[in-house]
């Protein structure tokens, strides 16, 4: 996994972040295998898989909250960035970077925001980015109110269906969820790309709903006192 500068800059604006787009990302049930996750001052994973499992659950300390949610072992952790106000995971198909890839998952936190905007809002303000950067091929459908945990969270799907990439013009879209926690925002992103297209792009609702199915149960909890990675009642919580 690679660790380095976040590349994605985060500007408070009337009290809300604003995201400054790279063109990486437009941003930026449970199985047998286990992977967790503890990121802080280091990185420190521990990985028990099966020879039939197909995702991984991951358990990632973020803030003041454990986030609980699963992904294809087809992906990789690809690329972290923790910092003081924002944390961002990128994972990407085995055989691709984060700089050149079909599809993205990212895991984003954005510490003592859950105050200032709701998921809707948040949301919103994503959805923003990807209009600036195609404002003639922008697509966007809300897919509503989608509690996590017994926390707040809205989804949405956002396209652009042409935007340059390095001086190639690709299609991007990506289906979002954005959690209100206790003090902090959070967002579970699955991004795509692909040919472009010279209009906004049609918009399959069940299709990125199925996305967000795959990386379900997704949960958020606050770990009991005490308790140590894997966080067992996390693990364990209803989503």
């Amino acid at each position: 996994m690679t660790r380095r500068n976040a590349r994605a800059q985060i500007v408070i604006l009337d009290g809300l972040p604003h995201v400054e787009f790279s063109m990486r990302i437009l941003f930026s049930y449970f199985v047998a295998s286990i992977m967790v996750a503890a990121f802080g001052s280091g990185v420190h994973a521990q990985e028990k898989s099966e020879p039939t499992a197909t995702r991984f659950t991951s358990v990632v300390p973020i803030f003041s909250q454990v986030l609980v949610y699963q992904y294809p072992t087809s992906f990789k952790a690809a690329f972290e960035a923790p910092s003081p106000q924002k944390y961002l995971l990128e994972l990407v198909p085995k055989n691709e970077s984060v700089d050149a890839w079909s599809e993205m998952i990212t895991i984003s936190g954005y510490k003592d925001l859950a105050s200032k905007a709701t998921p809707q809002d948040f949301a919103a303000r994503i959805a923003g980015g990807f209009k600036n950067a195609c404002p003639n091929s922008f697509a966007v459908q809300a897919l509503g109110n989608l509690p996590v945990g017994g926390n707040a969270a809205f989804a949405a799907v956002v396209g652009c269906g042409t935007h340059t990439y390095k001086g190639s013009d690709v299609k991007e879209m990506m289906v979002m969820v954005v959690i209100r926690g206790a003090q902090d925002l959070y967002t579970v992103q699955w991004a795509t790309r692909g040919s472009p297209e010279a209009g906004p792009p049609a918009i399959d609702r069940d299709a990125w709903m199925a996305r967000i199915k795959d990386l379900s149960p997704l949960n958020l909890c606050t770990p009991a006192p005490g308790e140590k990675s894997p966080y067992p009642s996390c693990l364990n919580k209803p989503s």
